[in-house]
């Protein structure tokens, strides 16, 4: 449906747009009395009698690794060489479990909300503030009750053999993914000297990520590079500036940390015959290949396959295509083509991660699946999983599970709408300003336009375009003009000027310009 726009005067006034997002997605606004009351009654402090019946692993050198503006921790990692050469990597996670009991209405309200949602201005958490921000997170210095799952892993990347624990750590200190980068990355020697304590730590960590990258790329995971950029706004909620952001080593590291761990409890459920709730991935539609290889054809790119898809064929095309002006083209093309991940009982592999076992572990402040797999975990480790909380988990996990999918959808539009709102807002006062862009998308009825500066979206409307009349080559996916047969296809770099905008709907006009 064509969108038509009214122009913004450069001294509008923005609507409170995060206000209309979180009602039209219906999103939770603070917690209920039910909730607060049971809340205000769980302890500060760690019960003695619990505490003496976990590991305590309180000495290990343990840090968090974070983004900076992460307010909950609920992940801490630890390394060591063992005397053979092999790595012994401890990933510590949060026990929320602990805390969160099935029955309670924290643990209801939590299953209703399924996820935190990260508007670009504020977060809705799936836990209250005690829980998220104090109890459970893993605050540096401070003791906190985990689970943990040590990793013995080879220097091909096979991980030996593994121990899961209920544990209790003190992370040593709050790191970010800044800070570890120059470090790992950059060497910055006044960075190293304010860690020096844990530079041996990082070095090692770096070369075990290395190690599990190579690994998983061998094995067929698809790795995805989008352009990312986050709004920057002021006191006022008004946005300041959009900066480009990129995953540096730090983040990669953590991320090889957590995909390995979620694979290891995945294995373990698995070879305990537990019900538990897995993270699935099935493979592509044929129908929704073949689209794919037709995009993809007019760009010089062929691809054969068998009766069955495998992961590494599709990673072929991502390593031809990249570093060429057409990578992120060819990486929007091939997301489309694949399914969404969804939360299951049912476990039938992870095919965008190349992997047979995988699951959510890693994040229990700020998902719900992960929380129920804790809590299969800890009644696995305490002998407690009867036949009684066996047909109590079964009969649950599949509506579960798709409960759980259905919000994480929504928690993504609200959060994607927020920085798109916010993006926008940004716009109001570029009216007339040309730049350079990237053409996202083509339509009968015109032209989708990415500003690459700000990593934002317009349109550009067939009727705008004057030098010819254009119609839409549905087989090729251009527009094409009668006259003088000129064409525009995704990727195509063009020269806009912003025409028009509105705030309230979220839309950028553009036109082209000639150069």
């Amino acid at each position: 449906m064509t969108k038509f726009f009214h122009k913004a005067s450069k001294d509008v006034q923005s609507p409170d747009n995060m206000q209309n997002i979180i009602k039209e997605f219906n999103l939770p606004l603070g917690f209920s009395e039910k909730v607060k009351v049971e809340i205000n009654k769980i302890p500060d402090y760690i019960d003695i009698s619990e505490r003496k019946n976990r590991v305590e692993l309180t000495n290990i050198i343990a840090v968090t690794i974070d983004g900076e503006d992460a307010k909950d921790f609920d992940d801490a990692v630890s390394i060591e060489q063992l005397q053979n050469g092999n790595f012994k990597l401890g990933v510590h996670i949060a026990d929320v479990s602990y805390y969160v009991l099935p029955g309670t209405e924290v643990n209801n309200e939590a299953y209703r909300r399924a996820t935190s949602v990260y508007l670009v201005d504020r977060v809705i958490p799936m836990l209250p503030e005690k829980l998220s921000n104090d109890l459970c997170s893993l605050i540096a210095g401070k003791d906190k009750l985990t689970i943990t799952v040590f990793m013995e892993i080879d220097k091909k990347g096979e991980v030996l053999n593994y121990e899961i624990l209920e544990s209790v750590i003190c992370s040593k200190k709050r790191l970010t993914y800044t800070i570890v980068a120059e470090i790992i990355e950059k060497e910055n020697p006044e960075a190293i000297n304010e860690n020096h304590s844990l530079v041996p730590s990082l070095r090692l960590m770096n070369n075990l990520a290395k190690i599990l990258y190579k690994k998983r790329i061998e094995d067929g995971s698809l790795d995805f590079d989008f352009p990312e950029s986050k709004v920057v706004l002021d006191e006022n909620n008004k946005p300041i500036k959009i900066i480009k952001t990129s995953r540096n080593q730090a983040y990669r590291m953590i991320e090889e940390f957590m995909l390995l761990a979620n694979e290891i409890i995945a294995k373990h459920l698995t070879k305990f015959n537990v019900p538990s709730l897995y993270r699935v991935h099935p493979a592509p539609d044929i129908k929704d290949l073949q689209d794919f290889f037709t995009a993809i054809k007019p760009y010089g790119y062929k691809l054969k396959i068998g009766k069955e898809i495998h992961p590494k064929d599709l990673q072929y095309i991502l390593k031809l295509a990249k570093g060429k002006p057409e990578e992120a083209l060819i990486n929007t093309f091939m997301l489309r083509a694949l399914k969404l991940a969804v939360y299951s009982p049912v476990n039938v592999g992870h095919f965008g991660l190349s992997k047979k076992f995988y699951t959510h572990f890693t994040s229990p402040i700020r998902r719900y699946p992960d929380l129920l797999v804790h809590r299969v975990l800890r009644y696995l480790i305490k002998g407690e999983l009867d036949d009684t909380k066996i047909y109590k988990l079964r009969k649950f996990l599949k509506p579960a599970g798709k409960d759980c999918s259905e919000k994480e959808r929504i928690a993504e539009d609200a959060e994607d709408k927020s920085v798109k709102s916010k993006k926008i807002e940004f716009m109001a006062d570029k009216i007339e300003k040309i730049y350079p862009g990237v053409i996202t998308g083509v339509q009968a009825y015109g032209l989708f336009v990415e500003i690459e500066e700000f990593n934002v979206e317009g349109l550009i409307h067939v009727k705008n375009i004057k030098d010819d009349y254009y119609y839409f080559d549905q087989s090729k996916n251009i527009l094409v003009g009668r006259r003088y047969k000129i064409t525009y296809a995704m990727g195509d770099k063009i020269q806009i000027k912003v025409i028009k905008v509105d705030i309230n709907k979220g839309y950028l006009d553009f036109v082209i310009v000639k150069i």
